[in-house]
């Protein structure tokens, strides 16, 4: 699935059997996008499906995909869990 928002961000369901073998959610690469655009495109995108956000950084580029998925799911659930334990 591709998404296309004034040229730049482009979001692909990699790896999705995979993600869905394991329960995980839909994880959201960004690359050369802004703050305030990353936040623009994390608020337009519909609470009804599950995602996970992340930008890519120069030290992850030439990584595996898969690799970027377990570090990427390892961070969103040390972060849910400290929200969960901060309400």
């Amino acid at each position: 699935m591709l998404y296309l928002l004034e040229g730049k961000i482009v979001v692909l369901n990699l790896f999705l059997d995979e993600m869905i073998a394991r329960s995980l959610p839909r994880i959201c690469f960004f690359s050369d996008l802004s703050g305030e655009e990353m936040m623009m495109f994390i608020d337009a995108f519909p609470e009804t499906e599950p995602a996970v956000f992340a930008a890519l950084v120069p030290n992850s580029a030439d990584k595996p995909v898969a690799e970027l998925i377990d570090e990427i799911m390892g961070d969103h659930e040390m972060l849910t869990a400290q929200q969960s334990g901060s309400t």
